[in-house]
């Protein structure tokens, strides 16, 4: 499934990876949320190694629906994220991800951006670096709007940018959860900056 998913990687984005991951884990990939062609543009920057020791936080409503996406999810190691009736399950389904060692891939904002700008970020992201302090890497993402919009039903093939910021270490960001929020805000807030002028 993995070799699919980077075949229509390859066929429907032109990524150009501005920065890099960290080799080592457990730490939490936080990008902006802008299209469900998100994922597919974050695998070109991730290494088998890498992507073979990381869970994604998806939606439970859309990923977890019926016996067919839940089968792929399962497969595609998704955690199902139910903010609404189960955000305590959800978060600690996260910390224990991270416990165990895996790295965990969270979209802070919880929807896509309906009109490309970033949203404010949700409060789960810090309620579960503040549970389960790791590295958080910020990641800018410009161009899947254009491949598949919101309310688009089929993808066209278009440039992807990808500007991975550097790891933010728990010893900077500390353990309360608004703080880390707003930080992690203004960090993906200087990362479009810098998209921009770059």
């Amino acid at each position: 499934m993995l070799g699919v998913a980077r075949l229509i990687s390859r066929l429907l984005l032109r990524v150009e990876i501005h920065g890099r991951f960290p080799k080592d884990g457990p730490y939490v990939i936080a990008p902006r949320h802008l299209s469900f062609v998100d994922p597919l543009a974050l695998l070109p920057a991730l290494t088998r190694t890498q992507l073979e020791s990381l869970y994604w936080a998806g939606l439970g409503a859309y990923l977890f629906s019926n016996r067919i996406t839940r089968a792929f999810s399962r497969t595609a190691r998704i955690l199902p994220i139910d903010p609404g009736s189960a955000p305590r399950r959800s978060l600690a389904l996260a910390a224990a991800c991270l416990e165990r060692g895996y790295s965990l891939i969270w979209f802070p904002e919880g929807e896509r951006s309906r009109d490309g700008k970033l949203q404010q970020l949700r409060p789960g992201i810090g309620l579960v670096l503040a549970a389960q302090p790791v590295p958080v890497v910020p990641v800018w993402i410009d161009g899947t709007r254009e491949v598949m919009a919101p309310g688009q039903w089929f993808p066209r093939p278009g440039k992807v940018r990808l500007t991975i910021g550097d790891p933010v270490a728990p010893d900077t960001y500390g353990n309360d959860q608004r703080e880390i929020v707003a930080m992690l805000q203004s960090r993906l807030e200087e990362l479009g900056k810098q998209s921009v002028h770059d």
